[in-house]
């Protein structure tokens, strides 16, 4: 799925990916990051994943409305290992007033033969949106769910009118996904360690952060969703360090 080729029908798209972070990871665990700033929506984040060298694949496209767009937040994740594929879309309303969502249930309903995917408890489950798909089975049908919903998803942003008050319910969000955890944070996290493979280098900044703070406690405050717009591939350190390896 491009997912990028699928927003620029509705808007402008422009790359912004940190080249230092395009790609992290081992020798069993390889991540490719591309992240866009997508103009009067938010921003766009694609993480692809190479693990078991080769043998699986995932693919993550997070959506973020930090404009203030009244849809929800936006996440669509696919694996393929072997004969098993499962595809998540999974939509979070972290507006004031609740979201527009026609287009996005309408696009969910043709999939209701799909197999649904048991997945484990988890404490983000119960925040989903109803037209949410967590489903399993050939990659073909998964494939096309997937491009269907973001399809609808574009032209539902393109429709919804921009609600700055949207914002601090979306900054809470991603804030809470980041410190609770989800699948992506965790394959990150187990791969580059809790601290991330950037901890020593950036030791003289944390104790600049760790001091008076000023420096990068107002950057992250002047840019409150730079970091969140990344999320929920979950960046596998503490908000405020993932800040200033990426912002400083």
């Amino acid at each position: 799925m491009d997912a990028v080729a699928v927003l620029q029908e509705k808007f402008a798209v422009k790359e912004i990916t940190p080249e230092k972070y395009r790609t992290m990871g081992s020798l069993m665990m390889r991540f490719h990051l591309e992240q866009y700033a997508v103009e009067g929506l938010g921003n766009l984040c694609v993480l692809k994943t190479r693990a078991m060298l080769g043998l699986m694949n995932l693919l993550t496209v997070v959506v973020t409305p930090s404009s203030g767009k009244n849809v929800p937040f936006l996440l669509i994740d696919t694996m393929d290992m072997g004969k098993k594929h499962l595809c998540y879309v999974e939509y979070y309303d972290c507006t004031a007033g609740g979201a527009d969502k026609d287009k996005l249930l309408a696009a969910s309903a043709p999939y209701g033969d799909v197999a649904d995917y048991a997945e484990k408890p988890a404490w983000y489950v119960q925040e989903r949106m109803a037209g949410s798909l967590i489903k399993t089975g050939e990659k073909a049908r998964l494939d096309e769910m997937a491009l269907d919903a973001l399809k609808a998803y574009a032209q539902q942003a393109a429709a919804a009118p921009v609600k700055p008050e949207n914002v601090a319910g979306l900054k809470a969000f991603q804030q809470r996904m980041v410190r609770e955890g989800n699948p992506s944070t965790a394959a990150l996290t187990k791969t580059l360690g809790k601290e991330g493979p950037w901890s020593c280098r950036c030791k003289a900044a944390r104790e600049n952060m760790n001091g008076s703070g000023r420096r990068w406690s107002s950057r992250f405050s002047d840019n409150p969703l730079h970091f969140c717009e990344l999320f929920p591939i979950g960046w596998p350190v503490k908000p405020e360090r993932a800040m200033m390896v990426l912002w400083k």
